[in-house]
C-alpha cells in the first residue's frame, strides 16, 4: 500500500519508485537478524535523503526533507502507525511505502517540506 498527499513540487510517483528501488536494494532477499536492522534503516534512509536532494536539485525551489523507516520481522503481527503535521498542502507533501519479503516487512516515509 502507497500512501500519498499530493504537492505541485515533488514528483511523488518518482518519490515512491526511489523508496522501493532503495529498500528493496537494501534488504532484497534478506533473512531478518535484529544485530543488522540499524545499518538497514540507516543505509535505506541516507539512501533516500541523498537521492531526493539530488533528484529535486535543478527545482526553483528547495524542501527539507524528514525521512523515516521501520524494518520489523514478518511474523503475522499487526503494526499501526500514524503521523500527523502543519503544514502548507499546496506545496508540502509526503510519501509513504511498504515494502516486504519473506522475512521482513519495512515502511519508509518521506515528509518534504518546500522552504521557500
Amino acid at each position: 500500500m502507497t500512501q500519498s498527499t499530493q504537492s505541485k513540487g515533488l514528483d511523488l510517483q518518482t518519490t515512491e519508485e526511489l523508496l522501493r528501488e532503495e529498500i528493496s536494494g537494501v534488504l532484497g532477499d534478506s533473512q531478518f537478524d535484529a544485530n543488522k536492522v540499524p545499518q538497514w534503516c540507516q543505509r535505506i534512509v541516507t539512501n533516500v535523503l541523498k537521492k531526493l536532494v539530488e533528484a529535486n536539485k535543478s527545482q526553483d525551489f528547495q524542501y527539507k526533507y524528514v525521512v523515516n523507516t521501520v524494518v520489523l520481522e514478518r511474523t503475522g503481527a499487526g503494526l499501526h502507525s500514524t503521523s500527523s503535521c502543519l503544514w502548507d498542502k499546496t506545496s508540502d507533501s509526503s510519501s509513504s511505502v511498504q515494502w516486504n519479503n519473506e522475512h521482513v516487512f519495512c515502511v519508509t516515509s518521506v515528509w518534504a517540506l518546500r522552504c521557500n
